[in-house]
Parts: structure tokens; C-alpha cells; sequence
């Protein structure tokens, strides 16, 4: 006798697409800003041994976040979750089988997009706020899979996450050999790059200037 087992496949991706604050794309989430999360359940069709997924069934999908976040909206056309404290969900109907047979590529696949809010607090400022995903299908033998994903966000302050930073900036001076008797070149050409032997002695300078151009850069 010769017995084939088929077999199954779910794969869901969490990404943190972006930060926004009046319209505007931020450089880091802080407090009291916008931020975009990615969620993409696919569950592929396999040209050998595809087990179905179980007609009449639900693909159930739960996002949970942590505290410093909260439910603002969903994006680009994604339904609007069931929300119940910090967990937002999903349920899908399982396509039939016959669709299943019919598919050409993913049996199901679906694309999410959650808006966030970070909490108008500064006590979030450092620390690091997550945002997990699972996702649970049932196939017709009778078992479910579920899988999960998740990202995670670092809160700063306002001002690190526009460049609006007070303080002084250092200027590093990193300078290359001149040749292969430990020359080096100077501060208008830093990298003469010279032609040497293989027992040259070649000399780096490396430092930090004075604060004096810093001045300029408050």
C-alpha cells in the first residue's frame, strides 16, 4: 500500500509601516502620533498534496497591542475590526472547495492595514510598544493551524523624531595614508588612496575637532 499525506500551509507577516502626525510622514513614533501597521495572511496553494481548507469554516484573525497604543481607524479598504480592549479581530469565511480546486496561486490571502495611535503621554518616551498577530484557519481534516507574527515600535521624544535636537555637534576627522612610510594626508585631501608595496607602513588619523564649527548647528 502506498499512503500519501497531504499537507498544509498559513504564513501571516506584522510590519510597522510608518509614523504620521497631521498628514505628514515622522521620522520615529512619539507620543501623541499616528503609526501604520501591515498585516498579510496568505495561505498558498501547492501544486502536490494541498490539503483544503474546511468549507463553511472561519479564518479567524486577532491583533493585540500594548497599552501605549490604541485603535484609531483601518486603512485602504480593510473592514472594520471587532474590538474588544486591546485586541482587534477579524473573521473571513473560508473559501469553498471548489473555489479552492479553482484558485490559481493562494487559496486565501487578505491585506490589512490598522491605524494606531501612541498614548499622549511622555512616560511612553523609551520605551518599546508591540503589536502581535494571530491567525487561525481550520483545514478538512478536522485540525486547525494558527500562526502568529509580530513588530515592535521604540517610542522617542517629539523632538528626536523631527530633528529639532538643542546640543552641539561633533565633527569626526578621520584621515588616510599619503604613502607607504606612514604619511598621511590633511584636512583637504583626507584620502590621498596612494599605490604601495605590500610591506608599506600605511598611517590612519582619526579624532574629534573642537566644538568650534559645532556652534553653527546650535
Amino acid at each position: 500500500n502506498v499512503r500519501l499525506e497531504a499537507s498544509n500551509s498559513l504564513t501571516v507577516t506584522k510590519r510597522y509601516r510608518e509614523t504620521r502626525l497631521g498628514g505628514e510622514v515622522q521620522k520615529a513614533p512619539f507620543p501623541n502620533s499616528y503609526t501604520i501597521w501591515d498585516i498579510r495572511i496568505s495561505i498558498p496553494k501547492k501544486d502536490l498534496g494541498q490539503m483544503y481548507l474546511e468549507e463553511g469554516s472561519k479564518i479567524v484573525v486577532q491583533d493585540t497591542f500594548s497599552n501605549g497604543l490604541s485603535y484609531y481607524d483601518v486603512m485602504d479598504n480593510t473592514p472594520e475590526p471587532i474590538r474588544s480592549g486591546n485586541t482587534l479581530t477579524w473573521e473571513f469565511d473560508a473559501p469553498t472547495v471548489a473555489e479552492q480546486m479553482e484558485a490559481d496561486g493562494d487559496l486565501f490571502t487578505i491585506d490589512l492595514r490598522v491605524r494606531l495611535r501612541v498614548g499622549n503621554n511622555n512616560n511612553l518616551v523609551g520605551t518599546t510598544q508591540s503589536n502581535r498577530v494571530n491567525v487561525n484557519a481550520k483545514f478538512i481534516d478536522g485540525n486547525d493551524q494558527t500562526e502568529q507574527a509580530e513588530a515592535n515600535i521604540y517610542i522617542v521624544d517629539r523632538e528626536e523624531s523631527t530633528g529639532e535636537i538643542s546640543g552641539t555637534v561633533y565633527i569626526p576627522a578621520f584621515i588616510g595614508p599619503s604613502n607607504g612610510n606612514g604619511g598621511t594626508g590633511t584636512n583637504e585631501v583626507k584620502n590621498p588612496n596612494p599605490a604601495v608595496y605590500d610591506d608599506a607602513y600605511l598611517l590612519f588619523r582619526h579624532g574629534i575637532n573642537s566644538f568650534r564649527e559645532g556652534q553653527n548647528y546650535d
